[in-house]
């Protein structure tokens, strides 16, 4: 199994921070701790990493592989509720991804 990447490790902790009864967030945990040193050792050092911003790599089933740009606004809870968080995906102009999601959006 390939390395996750760091932040992805760290933004993994704050989603077992946020869920921390998800049955399966716990297993994909207790998977990657068992199958990599690298993972185990990124992981007890406790990072953890909130995401303002940035690009990923998305594949949709009819669209295949969308490289997408993407920023996040995090809207902290109020005392009692969860809070809010909004992720807006964009793809770049020209490039396949938007093609892509025109021929999405037209239903082609």
């Amino acid at each position: 199994m390939p390395s996750p990447p760091v932040p992805a490790v760290g933004q993994l902790r704050v989603a077992a921070g946020r869920w921390p009864d998800d049955a399966q967030l716990s297993a994909l945990i207790g998977e990657l701790s068992m199958q990599s040193a690298e993972f185990r050792a990124i992981w007890v050092s406790g990072e953890i990493v909130m995401c303002a911003a940035g690009r990923k790599r998305l594949r949709h089933p009819e669209a295949g592989l969308l490289t997408l740009d993407f920023e996040t606004l995090h809207v902290p809870a109020a005392p009692g509720e969860s809070g809010l968080v909004v992720h807006v995906y964009s793809p770049q102009e020209n490039t396949p991804a938007a093609e892509a999601l025109t021929r999405l959006e037209a239903g082609l």
